[in-house]
């Protein structure tokens, strides 16, 4: 698990040393952009890093995890952590927690997750509330999504917080959730298992073939799958192709990319490379794409290729017999994540900026100060280092790594002026010509301290205008089982290309909000009035009732009903405020009812009350999702 601690200064530093983070002191912020104050971040950052122990203070481990967005059809808009503006969706583009996706009509898009794909329909909108190593949190306001779920580790939670249900996922296999524009939630597998907490307080757990909607009075009706729709042919063919070749650890995302673009070979020096295919004469790794500045990592690569994601993450490149191959990260180990795994030229104080790919066996060192825990994951983990001992001496002195072996391979040094490095726009059609006092400089491993500006962040694309989700889909409350961290506000970014004070704070749209479940009345049925199996009854947010397994559909289903407890509860979990919840537990699948003759009908009494949900023999059927 990444190690996160907030910045612990130590006796007698000073404050202004001190990178700020958030996301559990872990964000470097920015402040033209709203996301509070960078000027000068970069520069403390460099300076005296070298002489930081190790281990000692740091400013924050970020995740070594990541998502990849990578399919986009139609308008899809992202919205970064910390910024109020959406900016138009590019493939490869990194998400991670804070982020929010909206699909707009007639479009539809793909996260990959490593562990997980989440492929998204028109006019959706689905938030990544925290994504680590030891946790997956979504969060879908409005529209579908269907969720492959192929690797689900025991050391970590999957959870998606809609607005009448919060869904666990506890085994692999393919999934629905959709959110109609009520905020009824219906989720339905075609296998797999998921544990469902309602508006009510109650669990339930739905298995392969089953599925039911959730409203916001804690009802549940349960309904057949029904056939796979448009949407669902398009998900199983976009998985079907997500296949790991085997020359990859199976967590590296992206590597399902690299058999259709490429060549794999048994180098006899590092074994499997993979040599890409269909590139320009004049390719080289880190040339064809663009620099974001995306939060926590700071400078990101994010290539152009449809394949271009894993071999610029993970691994390291090698000029093997005059072809650029890919040397995947070793197998056996997590795969962690990195922004750019390149060293550079210039960029602090100089009007260019050049960077190259880091070979097999180079150290990749990021930005800020990180413990020694996560300086030798994401180099280990990526690359075979003989000694363990040296990642630490080039973290505290860098001038101990002074070659590089892609420092001599011609074209592989990429150079362009310092405001085309930060415009987020491609780079390969503004390359320049090295300065000519970069033939005898060293490269260096850690990213030059450069202020990023509004397109850096953004990421100027062709879509405009950017389409948004409406104002009542971002406000919309979901209900959460788990606490995900708090998101840093939002806020407008500066037009201008330079940094100027930071803007003024504006309210942020709800990241998450945790819905407050109606309180039902619960009188006691009469005994002479038939009790309706085919639907969980309203409960009051003070009822613990057990996990609700319910029978596959092939049998109609049917759930038992429960008058509340009075007796005094445990300790217990919290899902919203009121709403405690025990722990799950297993309960043996309700056998379908024998048919039986209809009960004679009941006269009506004069001074008699409106039957409630549970009193009545008839019970609402919902359409497959």
């Amino acid at each position: 698990m990444t190690t996160r601690r907030r910045c612990d200064p130590g006796p007698g530093t000073p404050q202004s040393d001190l990178v700020p983070a958030c996301r559990n002191g872990c964000f470097v912020v920015l402040a033209a952009f709203g996301l509070a104050g960078l000027p000068g971040v970069a520069v403390m950052a460099q300076s005296g890093v070298d002489d930081q122990p190790i281990p000692g203070a740091i400013d924050f481990d970020p995740p070594t995890r990541a998502a990849r967005l990578s399919y986009v059809e139609g308008a899809v808009s992202v919205q970064p952590v910390g910024v109020e503006d959406w900016t138009a969706a590019a493939i490869n583009r990194p998400l991670t927690s804070g982020d929010q996706l909206w699909s707009d009509r007639g479009s539809r898009a793909e996260i990959d997750l490593g562990s997980a794909i989440l492929s998204v329909a028109e006019s959706s909108l689905v938030a990544l509330l925290d994504l680590d190593d030891a946790a997956v949190q979504l969060r879908i306001s409005a529209g579908r999504a269907n969720i492959s779920l192929h690797d689900a580790d025991p050391g970590s939670s999957f959870e998606i917080d809609a607005p009448n249900a919060a869904v666990s996922l506890v085994r692999p296999g393919s999934y629905r959730i959709a959110v109609d524009s009520s905020g009824n939630t219906t989720v339905a597998m075609r296998d797999g298992q998921a544990q469902i907490i309602t508006s009510a307080g109650q669990s339930i757990i739905l298995r392969g073939g089953q599925g039911a909607q959730f409203e916001a009075n804690g009802a549940v009706e349960v309904a057949p799958l029904g056939a796979p729709d448009e949407f669902d042919r398009w998900c199983a063919q976009r998985w079907a192709r997500d296949q790991n070749s085997g020359n990859v650890s199976s967590d590296v995302v992206g590597s399902q990319d690299l058999t259709a673009n490429g060549d794999w070979s048994d180098d006899p020096e590092y074994g499997d490379v993979w040599y890409p295919t269909q590139v320009a004469p004049d390719w080289a790794p880190y040339r064809y794409g663009r620099w974001l500045w995306i939060a926590p990592w700071g400078w990101t690569w994010v290539d152009s290729a449809p394949w271009g994601y894993a071999p610029f993450h993970y691994g390291r490149w090698a000029y093997l017999r005059d072809r650029w191959a890919w040397v995947p990260a070793p197998r056996g180990r997590r795969a962690a994540y990195a922004p750019a795994l390149v060293a550079w030229l210039g960029g602090t104080g100089a009007a260019a900026v050049g960077w190259l790919p880091l070979a097999p066996g180079e150290v990749y060192l990021p930005a800020h100060r990180v413990s020694a825990r996560y300086l030798q994951e994401v180099n280990l983990s990526n690359t075979t280092i003989a000694n363990n001992g040296y990642i630490a001496s080039v973290y505290r002195n860098p001038a101990l790594q002074p070659r590089y072996a892609n420092r001599e391979v011609p074209g592989a040094l990429n150079v362009v002026a310092q405001a085309s490095f930060t415009s987020g726009r491609p780079v390969a059609p503004r390359l320049i010509a090295p300065p000519p006092q970069w033939l005898s400089a060293t490269a260096m491993a850690r990213p030059p301290a450069i202020d990023p500006s509004a397109g850096s962040v953004l990421a100027p694309g062709a879509q405009t205008p950017v389409k948004r989700p409406p104002l009542a889909i971002l406000n919309r409350p979901v209900l959460t089982r788990r606490e995900a961290p708090p998101a840093p506000p939002r806020r407008l970014p500066a037009p201008q290309a330079t940094l100027v004070a930071p803007a003024a704070l504006i309210t942020p749209a709800m990241p998450v909000t945790t819905a407050t479940p109606v309180t039902p009345a619960t009188p006691a049925p009469p005994a002479s009035t038939p009790i309706d199996r085919r639907a969980i009854p309203e409960r009051s947010p003070h009822y613990q009732p057990p996990a609700q397994s319910l029978a596959p559909v092939r049998s109609h289903p049917s759930v038992e009903s429960q008058p509340p407890r009075q007796s005094q509860l445990p300790a217990q979990q919290q899902v919203g405020p009121g709403v405690p919840v025990g722990p799950p537990r297993e309960v043996e699948s309700f056998a379908a009812p024998t048919p039986a003759p209809a009960p004679a009908p009941v006269r009506a009494q004069p001074q008699a009350k409106p039957a409630t949900q549970a009193e009545r023999p008839e019970g609402r059927k919902v359409e497959p999702p």
